[in-house]
């Protein structure tokens, strides 16, 4: 009889070792499930909360007769600076080396291709092609687009 007894306790610490370590495993798994996912919503929150605060406004635009040279002012009334990476007429990439952006009010050049908060700033596009300046030149207008190196697109019809 007292062989029995023992049998029936190693049986039930056997099977509360196998419970436990299974609990442990199963609550491992979840823990690190939720982790990723709690570091990928304060990510998206943080990302949104950035682009809430990037904001520009188109002042005006201005272009040569013959549309090969473009002046476009900005105003920085978002929270963030705002780089530029790119900048495109209607799907045509322009080259970095014929786009810059002034300060309005001090005509200095920002060579960080940025515009910093609470600036109007004039992004000048210089000796475009002449693919651009018929597109620029067109009575039905043309897309300014740039990309930021925050990966927003800023689009206007102008």
């Amino acid at each position: 009889m007292k062989r029995r007894a023992v049998s029936e306790i190693l049986g039930v610490i056997i099977l509360l070792t196998i419970v436990v370590g299974a609990f442990g495993v199963v609550s491992a798994y979840f823990l690190t499930q939720s982790n990723t996912q709690s570091a990928n919503i304060i990510q998206q929150y943080q990302q949104g909360k950035i682009k809430a605060g990037e904001l520009l406004s188109l002042i005006y635009h201005w272009e040569n007769s013959e549309g090969t040279t473009v002046n476009i002012g900005l105003y920085n009334y978002g929270y963030y600076t705002i780089t530029f990476k790119q900048v495109y007429i209607s799907g045509v990439l322009i080259p970095a080396s014929d786009w810059s952006i002034v300060n309005a009010s001090n005509s200095e050049t920002l060579s960080c291709g940025c515009i910093p908060q609470g600036q109007f700033v004039i992004v000048q596009l210089d000796d475009l092609p002449s693919q651009v300046a018929s597109l620029v030149t067109s009575t039905s207008g043309y897309q300014f687009f740039a990309y930021g190196s925050d990966g927003l697109a800023y689009v206007w019809q102008l």
